[in-house]
């Protein structure tokens, strides 16, 4: 097997063995393919995985292919792990950095399946600079894998949206993305009252736990009846709905105030299947109480690479509910190339956060991404984080999700919401 030897200090495999889709828009189950390490382009990091998470976008790109690429696409795409290369103009990551970073979806992820009796071998995935934000030592690399995603869908909801003493309505605050949502909301943009819903006990309860001050059952309570209670009529500053459901789209339209924001994370009503746009009564409602429709899409940070960087790895969201701003898929270098690629026939995954071989580094990094430009959004959270030492903001991997700790090397847990 060949190898690349980076800085005469690393040895990088060839090849690693992942977890991902082989078949164009018939990807599940998913199944174990061995695919090259990649190259880290310009402004490009390549990291040696250590965690890596699953997230309900990374099902629908194998069932669908919505990003139109050519199998075999690992997955994993939200990670943390050890930098081992960097590229040209890289310049506030270093090798041996710890870090945390989503990879791009026209790029690969980074979960390794298991090989052998021996124990897994390492993943690997490259991802931009600017997505790209130390790993505070208050998290573990699996918590912190399961962070890119949720966070940054919670952060570019919510950040300039909502104001100090807002009245805020996220429902699924059991959720991956909702319950940081909340927690984000209630505690660090200092919203006065966070409303929520869940349809569990364990979603209510997670709601609660992340700083929700109502709660309500979505299968037995008039949500927008005891929203009107709660607000004396007025109804809610902001709506954050990431809950991809059309059902919830009309329903938590019907709650903003006159002059209120309604924020959509993804795909925007009459378009969560994907496959055919349907009329949606939303626009109307929206209309009738002047309130502003928001779409949030993290897609364009990898489709408006540039503006990101510029707003501060801020999305550029269609501020009038045109689109879902996928755009067109973005460019990353070499990393991106299949080369040589193998097919092995695996078994079916469900994972929320999987561990990969474990290992220790010379040291694990605090927060590097503080400069300008340089991963900013994730590395805001993740201060925050580490300013509370991980216990005000709380963290569950994966939100309503069960993840075990110490994780033989390579094991997925197979286990759903």
């Amino acid at each position: 097997m060949k190898h690349l030897t980076l800085k005469q200090t690393l040895t990088i495999p060839g090849t690693f063995v992942g977890i991902g889709y082989t078949k164009d828009r018939a990807g599940l189950p998913l199944e174990a393919v061995r695919v090259p390490v990649p190259r880290p382009g310009a402004d490009q990091v390549l990291i040696r995985v250590a965690a890596s998470s699953l997230n309900p976008l990374e099902y629908k790109l194998a069932d669908l292919n919505f990003m139109g690429r050519t199998p075999p696409v690992v997955l994993g795409l939200d990670l943390a792990g050890v930098v081992v290369a960097v590229g040209h103009g890289v310049s506030g990551v270093e090798v041996g950095d710890a870090v945390a970073a989503m990879t791009d979806l026209n790029c690969d992820g980074g979960w390794v399946a298991t090989v052998g009796s021996g124990g897994g071998e390492g993943g690997y995935a490259v991802a931009r600079e600017f997505l790209t934000a130390g790993k505070p030592p208050s998290l573990s690399f699996r918590d912190a894998a399961a962070l890119p995603m949720a966070f940054l869908s919670a952060f570019a909801g919510l950040y300039r949206a909502v104001q100090a003493g807002d009245t805020v309505y996220i429902p699924g605050g059991g959720g991956g993305v909702g319950h940081l949502a909340v927690q984000m909301a209630a505690r660090a943009l200092g919203a006065g009252a966070v409303i929520s819903s869940g349809s569990t006990p364990q979603s209510i309860a997670l709601a609660r736990q992340s700083g929700a001050h109502h709660v309500f059952n979505y299968k037995r309570d008039d949500i927008a009846a005891e929203i009107a209670k709660l607000t004396s009529g007025r109804g809610v500053d902001v709506v954050f709905d990431a809950t991809y459901s059309e059902q919830s789209f009309v329903e938590t339209a019907k709650t903003v105030r006159r002059g209120g924001r309604w924020i959509v994370l993804g795909v925007g009503p009459g378009k969560t299947t994907r496959l055919a746009e349907t009329h949606s009564p939303v626009d109307a409602i929206l209309a009738e109480r002047g309130a502003k429709y928001v779409n949030v899409n993290l897609l364009r940070y990898f489709s408006e690479p540039a503006n990101a960087r510029q707003r501060g790895a801020r999305p550029s969201p269609a501020r009038d509910g045109s689109g879902d701003g996928v755009g067109d898929a973005g460019t990353c270098g070499p990393a991106c190339q299949p080369d040589h690629r193998q097919h092995r026939r695996g078994d079916q995954y469900g994972t929320a956060v999987a561990e990969g071989r474990p290992w220790r580094t010379g040291q694990d990094s605090g927060d590097r991404g503080s400069r300008p430009g340089r991963g900013e959004v994730t590395a805001y959270l993740l201060r925050r984080i580490d300013r509370h030492d991980g216990r005000r903001l709380l963290f569950r991997a994966g939100g309503g999700r069960r993840c075990r700790r110490g994780l033989p090397a390579g094991h997925h847990d197979r286990r759903r919401r």
